[in-house]
């Protein structure tokens, strides 16, 4: 019971369940805030800033925290020793760090969230759609939009053989 109470702020986010926040946008959150509190204080513009939260999820999220139960429940969660985790610090000296990717198409030598998780550790960020932000996007086989997209924004590709190569 003691472990289960120790759990990384993005899995926290999560938990709570708020909708239209998955593991994604739940990673970012947790990047971007780094404690409830001033997650609960974020304005649906301040949402909307962070690369890869859309308008829908920002006023969800905004919403979910208007609901004093919510805040009710999530007092009660900490009082009884629920912990969130600050994610753990990332090389700021790596290539990745600071850089979002957009994975696309079917990867043949890792997992997307294998290849999430290679991301996130070395500093960058992943998001699930393609805009002027994106730094880079990893094609694997058989990509889609978000290929055409990144293309047609100057946005560079990257094989995963060039990814590999980065990491």
């Amino acid at each position: 019971i003691k472990k289960s109470k120790k759990c990384t702020f993005s899995r926290f986010i999560m938990a709570l369940g708020i909708k239209y926040v998955g593991s994604e946008s739940a990673d970012l959150l947790a990047n971007f805030s780094e404690d409830i509190k001033k997650l609960q204080k974020l304005t649906t513009e301040e949402l909307i800033n962070i690369e890869g939260i859309g308008d829908i999820a920002a006023d969800s999220i905004v919403e979910y925290f208007e609901d004093q139960n919510n805040l009710d429940e999530i007092e009660k969660l900490l009082s009884l020793g629920v912990s969130p985790q600050k994610p753990k610090e990332t090389k700021k000296d790596h290539l990745f760090f600071s850089k979002i990717f957009v994975l696309t198409g079917s990867l043949e030598n890792f997992t997307r969230d294998e290849a999430k998780k290679l991301i996130k550790e070395r500093g960058g960020k992943t998001s699930s759609s393609v805009s002027k932000n994106t730094d880079y996007v990893l094609v694997g086989s058989e990509p889609g939009s978000k290929f055409e997209k990144a293309k047609k924004l100057g946005i560079k590709t990257l094989t995963e053989e060039e990814f590999s190569a980065m990491l």
